[in-house]
């Protein structure tokens, strides 16, 4: 297989799956392009860090035959690994873009992701209720 295609495919599915993570950040309308740009910086320089350091530590097992048997099984665990995160990614971007047509009853299917975030929000214990609408004076 042609390696840069592989990369790109790679990259884009990854690409996809951090926005999923970053659009449920609560991030301020102010500054979006530059905060969203500093957090790839950062996610950027903490996989180099962290690939020098691996680079230098498996440089000598790599000769081994160990390494080929290690490295062949890790592989088929990680794509495996791969397809269930995908899975998962896809199952909630269902479940959230279209809920009412997702095949369970809203009875049966306990959304514990929601229930989460209601039991960490900051007014949940406040007792006046927030009206949306805009009353017209």
């Amino acid at each position: 297989p042609n390696l840069t295609w592989m990369v790109f495919a790679f990259g884009l599915i990854h690409g996809f799956g951090l926005s999923t993570r970053l659009q449920q950040l609560p991030l301020a309308e102010d500054g979006l392009v530059l905060r969203i740009l500093a957090f790839n910086l950062g996610v950027e320089a903490g996989q180099i860090a962290a690939l020098a350091v691996m680079l230098f530590l498996l440089s000598g097992w790599r000769r081994t035959e160990s390494f080929k048997r290690f490295s062949r099984a890790t592989n088929w665990l990680l794509m495996m690994l791969g397809v269930l995160l995908l899975l998962m990614q896809l199952h909630g971007y269902l479940h959230s873009a279209s809920p009412d047509e997702f095949p369970l009853n809203k009875d049966d299917h306990s959304h514990t992701h929601e229930d989460m975030d209601a039991a960490r929000s900051p007014l949940k214990d406040y007792q006046k209720r927030f009206d949306m609408k805009m009353e017209k004076q």
